[in-house]
């Protein structure tokens, strides 16, 4: 029988979607209302290296 690798969330992973989902949603407005549209390119830059593979 072969050995099947699975990939499992570490606890590392699973801090970092905690703090990012209870700090990213909120500063959304607080942050456009600091910078105005310059802040726009930040909100691009972090929706494409979201979907980056970091592996």
């Amino acid at each position: 029988m072969k050995k099947i690798a699975t990939n499992k969330l570490t606890l590392m992973s699973v801090m970092l979607m905690i703090f990012t989902s209870t700090f990213a949603f909120d500063n959304t407005s607080i942050a456009y209302y600091t910078m105005g549209y310059a802040g726009i390119i930040w909100y691009v830059l972090a929706a494409l290296l979201f979907f980056v593979p970091h592996h």
